[in-house]
């Protein structure tokens, strides 16, 4: 197989390289910012630049457009491509029907991880979610995520949407989470790193067992309240803060107190 991408962001950055790593071929890489396509392409082999958005002569048997999801509609009216070639977007969040009436051979390539150009990571562990709009298609587009990884699993775009959705969370929220919580050591001039153990622990906890529910600890399923008032107390210098507080403390509470009735 030979693979195209439309985008040079993260995403395409890390399933590029690993694709090269497993002896398939790039063979171009558009970008809106050619600097992006021409610093992917230089840890290619033979991929190249491409200016606009005509794949009518490429060798490709699979275009991966890998924006963001904002942009895909917009990008895929101007795609254009041989009707053997296989079109697939990378997202999480958008469904299928974006290439409604224009792409009979159509899919969702979407690889269920967290990706940084800069942060080296197993791909072979990373899910891939498949749909496609044929059999065909969804062959295909599972043969090359084997390729990769050891996980590869069918998902349509409302299993994907609630996939995403549970990853919005457990990912991207829990983040800000940490970056908040370096801010409020930071502001009083405390070391982040003290609060690393803790961390590596939470999450090797929740991931341990069934359900992250039963390792759940703190002032909050306690039903602490002299702690809890201490706290937003504390935080009266920043009330954003302190409005995250309140509002995750009575998550807490009632999702707790829910699984008690």
């Amino acid at each position: 197989m030979k693979v195209a991408f439309v985008g040079a962001g993260n995403v395409a950055w890390h399933l590029a390289q690993a694709f090269e790593n497993t002896h398939i071929a790039i063979t171009e890489v558009y970008s809106r910012d050619i600097a992006h396509a021409e610093l992917l392409c230089n840890k290619l082999t033979n991929a190249t630049i491409k200016n606009d958005y005509n794949f009518t002569d490429s060798e490709a048997d699979i275009l991966l457009v890998s924006v963001s999801d904002d942009a895909i509609s917009s990008v895929i009216s101007q795609i254009q491509i041989p009707t053997k070639v296989i079109i697939a977007h990378t997202s999480g969040s958008v469904s299928m029907d974006v290439f409604k009436n224009k792409f009979e051979n159509c899919g969702v390539f979407y690889p269920l991880q967290t990706f940084s150009k800069e942060k080296k990571l197993s791909i072979h562990k990373v899910p891939f979610c498949i749909e496609g709009a044929n059999s065909f298609v969804t062959d295909t587009l599972k043969n090359l995520a084997l390729k990769i990884s050891q996980l590869v699993y069918d998902v349509n775009s409302e299993q994907r949407k609630t996939l995403h959705v549970g990853a919005i969370f457990a990912c991207n929220f829990v983040n800000h989470l940490l970056a908040l919580s370096k801010e409020i050591l930071t502001n009083k001039s405390l070391d982040f790193n003290i609060l690393k153990p803790l961390i590596e622990e939470t999450i090797e906890k929740a991931l341990s067992i069934e359900h992250p529910k039963d390792v759940q600890t703190g002032p909050a399923i306690r039903k602490d309240i002299k702690t809890i008032e201490k706290h937003l107390s504390y935080l009266n210098f920043d009330l954003s803060k302190q409005k995250i507080y309140q509002l995750l403390t009575e998550s807490i509470m009632n999702f707790y107190a829910d699984k008690s009735e």
